[in-house]
């Protein structure tokens, strides 16, 4: 583990893995760590310059008790790259990391060779605007426990999560702990989900949008879409659901390999 401060205040946990001439930035989804990249760590690490972080807001990092905007998280990724000399990165994300990784790469196309979006968001359409007025009530009233309860059973599919059944009580435990309500407020309105997701059509960098099949998170079909308003981009839909780096990690990962290559 190391530290990296792109502002004052601000500290960004990160951890760098093998050390090959390419380099590898995974992007979390919203209240993922580091540690949900372990399959991706463990498969690229001797190939590639290996990148996770947790962003402001999440697992180790700093937890802002003000409100910040997700462009926020754009800069503090292009410090991070300057901060340990990468001029040019292959990135993927997910879910929340994807609106991360769309800005960046239009806002700096230079430092990106390709990216992956895995679960991208897009503006909401009804039934996603349920599932976002779900989880914003659940933090008004700092209903933890049942916030990460909703997440499980939206982002991962029965056979992902009856498989961590006996592991649950104490990742409940230790979400609780990392991710206080407040700040955890602070990253999920850090997207204005209804203006910032409009500008798809400006994204040139080359770009695989991975869909999953049993999303229910997000409208599996928004991948299509978002394949079709970018530029350069191509769309490959698989069995999972939208946690896919954990539900998936077989396909995932040679999807990368196969786009990155």
């Amino acid at each position: 583990m190391a530290i990296f401060e792109p502002e004052k205040n601000v500290k960004l946990n990160y951890q760098v893995h093998g050390d090959g001439e390419k380099a590898i930035i995974f992007l979390n989804g919203l209240t993922m760590s580091t540690k949900g990249w372990k399959n991706q760590i463990k498969y690229f690490k001797d190939k590639f310059k290996v990148v996770v972080y947790d962003m402001r807001g999440q697992g180790l990092s700093t937890k802002p008790e003000e409100k910040f905007h997700f462009t926020d998280q754009v800069s503090d990724l292009k410090k991070l790259m300057q901060h340990l000399n990468i001029e040019k990165a292959y990135l993927a994300g997910v879910s929340y990391g994807t609106i991360i990784l769309k800005e960046f790469a239009i806002q700096h196309p230079e430092m990106c060779e390709k990216i992956i979006l895995m679960s991208p968001v897009r503006k909401p359409d009804f039934a996603f605007e349920m599932v976002l007025k779900i989880l914003d009530d659940l933090l008004i009233n700092d209903r933890m426990e049942t916030f990460y309860a909703f997440l499980l059973y939206a982002s991962f599919n029965r056979p992902f999560s009856d498989k961590i059944k006996p592991e649950y009580p104490i990742m409940n435990e230790l979400f609780i702990k990392t991710l206080p309500a407040k700040s955890t407020y602070n990253l999920f309105h850090s997207v204005d989900f209804y203006n910032d997701l409009d500008n798809y059509p400006e994204l040139e960098v080359p770009t695989l949008v991975l869909g999953a099949i049993n999303d229910r998170f997000v409208n599996p079909e928004d991948a299509v879409t978002i394949s079709k308003e970018a530029k350069n981009a191509q769309v490959k839909m698989i069995e999972g659901s939208h946690a896919l780096p954990g539900v998936n990690p077989t396909d995932v990962n040679n999807e990368i390999e196969k786009f990155f290559s």
